[in-house]
C-alpha cells in the first residue's frame, strides 16, 4: 500500500539514501495507529548505518513529517508511528497506548 506520506519521499529533496533507507525500516515496522519503539541499534544493522546516523535522520524524518514521535517509555525510548500525509500532526484517533516492535 502506498500512502501519501511515502508518496511524496521520492520528491522530497532534503530526502538522502540514508533516510530513503530508515524510513523503509519504519514502513516495515511502525504503522498508523499503534505506537512503537524500534531500537538505535537494530535499525543500523537493518540500514547499514551508524547508530549516530540513524538518530539523526530519525530526526529529521519527524522535522519533515513522515514520522509522527510520542513520549518516550520508561526506558527512555523514542516512539513512533508513521504518518499517513506529510503534516499530519497526531495519530489517528482510537491509537492502542504502547507496542514493542521485534527487531
Amino acid at each position: 500500500m502506498i500512502f501519501p506520506a511515502w508518496d511524496s519521499l521520492d520528491a522530497d529533496a532534503r530526502v538522502k539514501m540514508r533516510h530513503a533507507k530508515i524510513y523503509r525500516w519504519c514502513r516495515l515496522h511502525l504503522d498508523f495507529v499503534q505506537v512503537r519503539y524500534g531500537k538505535r541499534e537494530a535499525i543500523a544493522t537493518f540500514t547499514g548505518l551508524h547508530a549516530a546516523d540513524v538518530t539523526r535522520v530519525l530526526r529529521d524524518l519527524v522535522a519533515w513529517g513522515y514520522l509522527h514521535e510520542h513520549g518516550r517509555d520508561a526506558g527512555e525510548a523514542k516512539r513512533f508511528t508513521l504518518c499517513y500525509s506529510r503534516g499530519e500532526e497526531t495519530p489517528p484517533s482510537g491509537s492502542p497506548p504502547e507496542a514493542g516492535v521485534a527487531a
